[in-house]
């Protein structure tokens, strides 16, 4: 890569190439970096792409059907952030878009989902105990129903019916009550 990082991303673009962006820079969690590059497997090499809008470490992302890939929440430099942005494989250039409604971040187990309806649902990772859906075609996030009560470090996974199965982790406001417990998130027709 172009810099060393930790905790950030990395998506499979249609084109081919993986977009990594974000992280941490230095050992110790600071600074966050707002960098991106992207890695070409045919010629087996890294170049610089635009840099997001806010440095940001531990935070989600999804291809969306669109080819652009979303980037939600995670560590700033500053604390948590409920900021969402959009990366244009196309310009190479990031977007602000809506943010979420609650600050979430890695580590307390953020997932995203991109459902068949190509909106992305966002689960855990407060102690909210909230989940969030994002439109990409309004650019905004919307609440909806709670979870049975906050969720981190659980695991996701999207079922062939278009319902999502949330299940396990631990209750964010005590890491150490691990949750025997799973939901399912049933999208709206």
């Amino acid at each position: 890569m172009t810099i060393a990082r930790t905790n950030h991303i990395a998506v499979l673009l249609p084109n081919g190439k993986v977009l990594v962006a974000g992280g941490e820079t230095t050992n110790g969690g600071a600074p966050k970096t707002a960098t991106a590059e992207l890695y070409d497997p045919a010629s087996n090499t890294w170049t610089p792409t635009g840099n997001m809008n806010v440095e940001r470490s531990l935070f989600t992302a999804v291809l969306l059907g669109n080819g652009k890939v979303l980037v939600a929440g995670g560590a700033t430099n500053s604390g948590m952030t409920a900021t969402a942005e959009l990366y244009d494989p196309a310009t190479g250039t990031w977007t602000l878009t809506g943010s979420m409604q609650h600050p979430r971040y890695l580590p307390q187990g953020q997932h995203a989902i991109l459902l068949p309806s190509e909106q992305v649902l966002v689960v855990g990772g407060d102690n909210s105990g909230t989940s969030e859906i994002y439109d990409p075609t309004t650019g905004q996030w919307g609440a909806l129903t709670n979870l049975a009560g906050p969720r981190c470090g659980g695991a996701t996974a999207l079922l062939k019916d278009g319902r999502v199965l949330i299940v396990g982790g631990t209750d964010c406001s005590n890491p150490d009550n691990k949750l025997l417990t799973a939901e399912l998130y049933s999208p709206v027709a």
